[in-house]
């Protein structure tokens, strides 16, 4: 299979930030692609191999890839020794359901039959994902059993401050967005198919999920209902719901938000991500 890279920066001989136009590989039209963390090697005499990938999936409704969401996720991944991926996947403007779907599952495809190239273990490829960005995850969690066109199995999924339901009240304009070209009868028969706590959770992979119990926007039963739906299921999942906390806070440090109290106890989650992941 062609790479499809386009280089965009350069470090060092051991590290290449490129681009892979998943969309044209796949010929799926869109404008999916993969900004992949190359060549990584923490070595002095040799590439490392059989390392975990970690695939991000920033959020934003779903009517646009948040920049916040992505690289600095990577960073803080790619120092705990991931090798990091970041997917901008179709918003509103290009397509809606199915196109994020199999823009993901051939973003997955894509790594695990790469894996040698890129030093990972095929068998340790996680997903995170964010608000708008959880839900497309979920939907991967549910639905790669019957996307046989795809070797798209998660190892594990990360689900940051989720849109899982369209039971919960406010979630932005995700399922008005992801939903925009469908109406009457098919639209009510999808936001209840997209709202995974009604879904058949028997294949779903390890789950890390975390929210906070102010969020204003993806209210956090999204999280604890999914959960309570995973553990009825007999899936492995942790649960971790912070006290104070608004939407859309990524790692949690200041780089990417103001200076807020409650953001030392929350940037915690990132340590009890890989935590999981490990332990997988």
């Amino acid at each position: 299979m062609p790479s499809f890279f386009k280089k965009i920066n350069k470090g060092d001989k051991n590290m290449e930030i490129s681009k892979v136009d998943i969309a044209t590989l796949y010929n799926l039209g869109g404008v999916a692609n993969l900004t992949v963390y190359k060549d990584i090697d923490f070595l002095d005499n040799g590439k490392v191999q059989n390392l975990p990938a970690i695939l991000i999936v920033p959020g934003g409704g779903y009517g646009f890839v948040s920049l916040r969401e992505g690289t600095p996720v990577a960073a803080e991944f790619l120092a705990k020794g991931f090798v990091p991926f970041i997917l901008t996947y179709s918003v509103r403007e290009e397509d809606c359901y199915p196109q994020q779907l199999n823009e993901l599952a051939a973003s997955v495809d894509y790594i695990r039959k790469n894996a040698y190239e890129f030093g990972i273990n095929p068998d340790k490829i996680y997903l995170i994902g964010f608000s708008a960005g959880g839900h497309l995850v979920a939907n991967l969690g549910v639905e790669y059993p019957s996307l046989t066109n795809y070797d798209a199995k998660p190892n594990g999924v990360c689900l940051s401050y989720p849109v899982i339901s369209a039971d919960y009240g406010v979630s932005g304009n995700t399922y008005i967005n992801l939903l925009s070209k469908y109406s009457g009868e098919e639209k009510e028969l999808l936001l209840k198919k997209l709202s995974f706590t009604h879904s058949d959770l028997s294949l779903f992979p390890p789950a890390f999920i975390w929210t906070t119990a102010t969020d204003s926007c993806v209210m956090s039963q999204n999280s604890l209902v999914f959960a309570s739906k995973l553990v009825e299921a007999n899936r492995k999942c942790e649960l971790h719901m912070y006290p104070v906390g608004r939407h859309g806070l990524s790692v949690a440090n200041t780089i990417v938000n103001e200076e807020l109290d409650y953001l030392p106890t929350v940037r915690g989650w990132v340590e009890l991500c890989i935590n999981f992941f490990k332990s997988l």
